[in-house]
């Protein structure tokens, strides 16, 4: 997979919000913004984003659908079949497919995808290392509530090395808690090497 690095900086802290209930998330209001412009994620009807939201695997999906440069690949065609649950008629079915074709999003041992579940921490470390193609990583586990017989212990560690996720105030990772969509996007524009003015840095508190 080639990813579209289109370095881009971020606006003001003075800029309007684009989303209606982004006002008090102070951080990550711009981030959200210059995602919402690059069509990377879309609002919600009544003009909300809902930052503290969760995500479902078929938007993370999508997501990274999206921040794939396509223009030197064949032409992908969905089929309907990859997953029993996703259908043709499905809106993600298109970049479900074509994700699992890349060996990036994967089904659960029961065959199916799952497109409505929402992203744990966890799932969503084991994606992004797959997607960003991130090393193992020797460093020692930072977190006291991540054991290492842990399905995704190597993946959360990997994320964490990469400095493109850390974890909570109190120092836990949390893997099973529900992914925020502001979490997700903060990480996204980190891959794709967002360039924000000196200003707005200091601005930010990452996760």
């Amino acid at each position: 997979l080639v990813i579209n690095w289109e370095e881009q900086r971020l606006e003001s802290p003075d800029a309007q919000p684009l989303f209606s209930d982004t006002e008090k998330y102070e951080r990550v209001s711009n981030l959200l913004r210059i995602c919402a412009n690059q069509g990377l994620m879309n609002g919600y009807p009544d003009g909300s984003v809902k930052p503290d939201g969760e995500i479902t695997r078929e938007e993370i999906t999508s997501i990274l659908y999206r921040i794939v440069n396509h223009d030197y690949e064949k032409p992908f065609a969905a089929t309907g079949k990859a997953f029993p649950d996703v259908s043709m008629e499905r809106w993600s079915a298109h970049d479900i497919e074509y994700m699992s074709d890349k060996n990036i999003v994967y089904g659960y041992p029961d065959g199916e995808f799952k497109p409505g579940n929402n992203l744990t921490r966890a799932e969503f470390a084991a994606l992004i290392k797959r997607f960003a193609k991130l090393e193992k990583t020797d460093k020692e586990n930072p977190f006291p509530d991540l054991d290492k017989s842990h399905w995704a212990y190597e993946d959360i560690l990997a994320l964490n090395a990469s400095g493109l996720m850390q974890g909570y105030e109190d120092g836990t990772y949390r893997p099973e808690n529900r992914i925020t969509r502001a979490e997700v996007m903060t990480v996204i524009n980190k891959i794709l090497g967002r360039n924000p003015s000196e200003p707005y840095v200091k601005s930010l508190d990452f996760n």
